[in-house]
């Protein structure tokens, strides 16, 4: 499966008044890119693993392991564990946290 990739713009509240009246600062437009790579488990059968990207900070979503414990099975994270600044883990199960 091709990396999901969405890329919006959403608008800052509108500008309010400050106490002696004047305007304060104009309304910004913020620019978001986010990207999800699925590393294993996204057709089932394997313990779930993705990597969420979000305006530069790399996520590792779930870590887990399954019986019997294949080495093999994290080989997907051998090439993105340098980018990861966080992991996230969904729950505490051996599937998901390993």
């Amino acid at each position: 499966r091709p990396p999901l990739r969405l890329r919006g713009a959403r608008s800052q509240p509108a500008p309010m008044a400050s106490a002696s009246g004047s305007a304060l600062a104009a309304p910004t437009t913020v620019r978001t890119s986010v990207h999800f790579t699925p590393l294993r488990g996204s057709s089932g059968g394997a313990a779930p693993s993705g990597l969420l990207e979000v305006d530069g900070l790399t996520l590792l979503l779930d870590c887990g392991w399954e019986p019997p414990f294949d080495v093999s099975v994290l080989e997907p994270l051998r090439g993105v564990a340098a980018r990861v600044d966080a992991v996230l883990l969904s729950h505490g199960d051996l599937a998901h946290a390993g």
